[in-house]
């Protein structure tokens, strides 16, 4: 069976933003303070089921996954040559993520380009080859980089704006029009929570982490557990994998509700899987296996965010979302990409 591949949750480095070309002014509603700037539009490839983009490492083409699962942005090791980057590596220092644990380094770049954004003088992780199936790639650009600003998922029209709303407030930023849900970030200034929200899963408050490295979304055995079904023996579904080198089987269940807000699906079918049973690791003095962190009850994965218009205010600590039309969860990978509208 194809794999679906999860976004990774690591550690955080922080990123500078040197500068931006080509700011616009976007036309906003209610306030004339408020004042939606574009610092970027950066065009979105979707390569088995998840966004990539185009950029350059030191001047030297690459491409990128957008995973705002991925708590660090990370070069894969197998790109340092073709880059000509030279990590470094030190014992202790490694990412946890669906699959189980994987050594990292770091590697000090001078330039990190894409669209109109430069940034100079960053550091980045560096780390095993992830399991990203179709869609293999040079790097990820985590939530450490997209949580810089306000960032608006537009993957049903092939485009990531990053925007500065700083003099905006509430609803003022949802420019676009037409109903829309919001959430609040459960822990914003907490670099694994930064795309993270709060939904009901058949009427029981779970947490939520936006995955745009999940091809698809899936509810882990404690989400399952919140929402009180039980999934099938063996596997009827797609496996998962991340960063680590397990892969994990999944099943389909059927949920009464999902809730995002005022945003409800009726009795949708989504995928379960023990996602982070395979996330531990020994301390020192002990042979008993800990989890490393505390792990969402459910990854709103790629078919959410192609299903909606996503705007994350870290700003406000807010998330607006729009229905835009097509299956808000799929249970496993499309054999073929859709060409965005008008394509």
């Amino acid at each position: 069976m194809p794999h679906r591949s999860i976004g990774t949750r690591a550690f955080v480095c922080a990123l500078e933003l040197a500068g931006a070309a080509g700011f616009l002014m976007l036309a906003a509603p209610a306030a004339a303070a408020c004042q939606l700037r574009q610092l970027a539009e950066i065009p979105v490839e979707i390569v088995g089921n998840r966004p990539v983009i185009s950029g350059q490492i030191n001047e030297h083409d690459a491409t990128f996954l957008v995973d705002t699962g991925a708590s660090s942005s990370t070069i894969w090791y197998q790109s340092t040559k073709k880059l000509g980057l030279r990590p470094q590596f030190s014992s202790g220092t490694s990412f946890a993520g669906v699959g189980g644990n994987s050594e990292a380094g770091y590697v000090a770049l001078d330039t990190l380009m894409f669209a109109s954004l430069t940034i100079r003088k960053v550091h980045m992780f560096v780390s095993g080859q992830f399991s990203a199936g179709d869609a293999a790639t040079d790097a990820v650009l985590g939530a450490e980089f997209l949580g810089l600003t306000t960032v608006e998922f537009d993957l049903a029209h092939r485009v990531i704006r990053l925007l500065d709303d700083n003099d905006c407030k509430g609803d003022e930023v949802v420019y676009w029009h037409g109903a829309y849900a919001v959430e609040k970030l459960t822990h914003p200034k907490d670099p694994n929570g930064k795309f993270q929200v709060e939904v009901k899963l058949n009427g029981n408050r779970a947490r939520a982490q936006l995955d745009t490295g999940a091809s698809t979304s899936v509810l882990s055995a404690e989400g399952a557990a919140i929402a009180g079904v039980k999934p099938v023996a063996g596997k009827d579904g797609d496996d998962f994998s991340g960063i680590g080198h397990k892969a994990v089987a999944a099943s389909t269940v059927k949920l009464d509700t999902f809730a995002f807000d005022q945003e409800v699906i009726q009795n949708p079918k989504i995928s379960t899987a023990d996602l982070f049973g395979a996330n531990q690791q020994v301390s020192l003095g002990s042979r008993i296996p800990q989890y490393n962190q505390d792990f969402p009850a459910i990854l709103l994965g790629a078919d959410f965010f192609l299903s909606h218009r996503v705007l994350v205010s870290q700003a406000q600590g807010r998330v607006y979302i729009s229905y835009v039309g097509g299956p808000v969860f799929q249970t496993s990978v499309p054999s073929a990409t859709v060409a965005a509208p008008g394509k």
